[in-house]
Formats: structure tokens, sequence, C-alpha cells
């Protein structure tokens, strides 16, 4: 797991309940190598919080 989304992470457990917001979250459903926190996107285009480039 990279570090930033791992710290993001390890913040939200500690001060939400389930570790993410919301309803839906996927916070349990995806594998602990998948970024589950993201800062910006442009397009078809998104970074995580660490600053790897993905394409939806």
């Amino acid at each position: 797991m990279l570090d930033r989304n791992r710290a993001l992470k390890s913040r939200g457990e500690r001060v939400t309940p389930g570790g993410m917001y919301g309803h839906m979250s996927t916070y349990r459903l995806l594998p602990p190598r998948c970024p589950q926190y993201f800062e910006r996107a442009e397009g078809c285009r998104l970074w995580d919080a660490d600053g790897n480039e993905y394409i939806d």
C-alpha cells in the first residue's frame, strides 16, 4: 500500500466508524493494495493521494 493512502486510511479508522464516510463504502471490499483516497480528477484521469495517475 502507498504511504499517504495508508496514513489516510489509518486516520479514517480512528476518527470515522468503519474507516470511511458513507453508506456505500468500499472500505472492506477492496484489497489493501488498492488506493481508496483520491486528490483530483480531470476528464477520464484521476490521481490518488500518492500522486499515481489512473484512467477511468
